[in-house]
């Protein structure tokens, strides 16, 4: 069964809002204890995420069914944010909000 990208909006954008410093103090403490990461930490995490999804969806392993520019808009602060591998976040923003892209991998 394919995992469904719609269902990893709101772990990519709590991911985002982490990188951008967005979150409490108290939001912060909670996911560096259940990730335990450090910053330099969250960073490779998030570009070894960008590089996994990019993959799945390529490979057919992940679905976009169903996936919609609002959950799409979900990943725009991991897709901007200036601490992450530029060539990731290109690639997996092409699989995301190019409809040419798209179109493939929606099996």
């Amino acid at each position: 069964m394919k995992k469904l990208l719609k269902k990893e909006a709101c772990f990519a954008g709590t991911l985002g809002l982490w990188l951008s410093n967005q979150l409490s103090d108290d939001q912060k403490r909670e996911l560096e204890e259940m990730f335990k990461l450090d910053y330099g930490g969250l960073v490779n995490a998030c570009n070894r995420y960008l590089q996994r999804t990019t993959k799945a969806i390529k490979k057919h392993k992940m679905s976009l069914d169903g996936f919609t520019l609002k959950d799409a808009d979900c990943f725009g602060s991991l897709l901007n944010s200036e601490k992450l591998d530029k060539e990731l976040q290109s690639e997996l923003s092409h699989l995301l909000y190019g409809a040419d892209e798209r179109v493939k991998y929606l099996r």
